[in-house]
Order: C-alpha cells, then structure tokens, then sequence
C-alpha cells in the first residue's frame, strides 16, 4: 500500500484559509443583495421558489468568491502537497468554477433555457477532463476498498455524467432561500471531516 498523507499536518495554515474565506463570504454576500438589485436580478417568489420576499441572484457571487480566494491563498501557504499534477488540476477547478459562475449569472439574468444549461454543463465538465479531473475508481464502503481504475472511455463518461448531475441536483433544490447553500456546506464538512486513511490509497505495486 502507498503511505497515507500524514494527519498531523499543521493546523495553522487550514484556519486561516477557513477564516479569510468566511470573512471574504459575509463581506460578498452583503455585496451581492446591493447588486443585484441594482442590476435588477432579482428571483420574484414563485411555484418552487418559496421565499417570502424578491431575493438578489448575485449570491453566487459569495460562493465563487470565497472558494476562489481559500484555493489561491491555500496554493500559498506551506501545506503538504501529495499530488504531482495539482498545479493542473487547481487550474482546471478556477477555470470551470468561472466559467459556472459567469455563465451563472448571465442565465439568471437571461434565464436560458435547458439546451443552453446543458450545453453550459458539458462545458464545464469537458474542462474539468481536459484539466485531468475525473472519477476513475470510488471506494466501497463495505469493504474500506477501491474499485480497479475503469477504461478511460468509461472514466470520462461517468465523470461528465456525474458533474452534470450533481449540479443539475444543486440547482433543483435551490428553490428555497440558503437551501442549496446549506446543503453544500454540510456535504463540505461531512468530506473534511473523514481523515484519510492508508486502508483507502491505491497500492503502487
């Protein structure tokens, strides 16, 4: 088995990412109501839109915002780095996530409809397979495992699938205000929560 990353890393370099990209979300998040009724964008409740008052669209201004910052500042910062390719995968996650969030907020001032949303979603997929980000195993969880690497053509099948459901799945829900925010935060902290372990790394062998 490879050796699993160390979990005494320091902690100091994890808060300030935490604590700069709350702050730079609350600071965003009040930014984004002025704007949006500024420029008018503005999400009128609505069937499944159940909230009590005319909400700005501009909050994903916040989200894009402070995950932005927290990645450029974590690259600064002395954390351990066990990935060869990072540079190119960090890349390719800023560039996605920016081409989500323009084409974000142009579809909610345009609201599109679904051909453009998902051709808009093979995009971003597309960018993030071409910046070598993809699903080519999944651990199980009965056995504390993962599965043999898949065909590349079945890797980026199901990562392109994945994606685009998982944010079509974002977007659903998004028809209460904080709901999609809250869910993601949970999920989020979930993930960050599970140490990583040697029994769940590929053998190099």
């Amino acid at each position: 088995m490879a050796d699993a990353p160390p979990t005494d890393a320091p902690i100091g370099p994890f808060i300030i990412v935490l604590v700069v990209s709350f702050a730079l979300a609350l600071v965003l998040s009040r930014a984004s109501i002025g704007l949006g009724r500024r420029f008018g964008v503005i999400d009128v409740p609505r069937g499944r839109h159940q909230h009590p008052r005319p909400l700005s669209k501009f909050g994903g201004l916040a989200l894009w915002g402070a995950f932005t910052a927290a990645v450029l500042i974590a690259q600064a910062l002395p954390v351990p780095r066990f990935d060869a390719m990072e540079i190119v995968r960090v890349s390719g996650l800023l560039l996605g996530g920016t081409f989500c969030f323009v084409f974000g907020l142009l579809d909610d001032r345009y609201e599109f409809g679904p051909l453009p949303q998902y051709l808009a979603q093979l995009g971003a997929a597309a960018i993030a397979v071409i910046f070598q980000i993809f699903i080519e195993y999944v651990n199980n969880p009965l056995t504390n495992t993962q599965t043999d690497p898949w065909p590349h053509v079945v890797t980026v099948f199901f990562t392109v699938f994945w994606m685009g459901l998982m944010m079509n799945a974002v977007n659903f829900i998004d028809g209460v205000d904080g709901l999609a925010a809250g869910v993601g935060a949970s999920r989020r902290w979930c993930s960050s929560s599970t140490p990583p372990s040697a029994s769940t790394r590929r053998s190099t062998a």
